[in-house]
């Protein structure tokens, strides 16, 4: 079952987040465990960060996370939202999603 953001009450959409993420990640023997944790990061900025908020989070370089979200995108586990900035037209930092389930960033 995948769940949208306002088809269910709040605390019913975060139940059922947390029983797919159990289910499809921490679960799931072909993640490894350092995938799980980029994975465990991801969900806990609710659904969008950026390389550098992985970054802040853990000891690992940038070389290190940025080859996990790369594997990870490779499996269709995660992937990258690009955006620009409204009123300046730049581009702003990449930002990764897990595919698993509808978030409230979906269109």
């Amino acid at each position: 079952m995948k769940v949208q953001l306002g088809e269910l009450d709040s605390q019913e959409v975060i139940f059922q987040r947390a029983i797919q993420f159990r289910e499809k990640v921490m679960l799931n023997n072909n993640l490894s465990l350092k995938h799980k944790a980029i994975l465990q990061l991801i969900e806990g900025y609710e659904g969008l960060i950026t390389v550098e908020e992985i970054k802040k989070n853990c000891s690992d370089g940038v070389s290190s996370i940025s080859s996990g979200l790369k594997e990870l995108e490779e499996l269709e586990v995660i992937e990258k939202i690009r955006m620009k900035d409204e009123q300046t037209g730049k581009w702003l930092p990449t930002k990764y999603k897990i595919k698993l389930y509808k978030t409230s960033y979906d269109k």
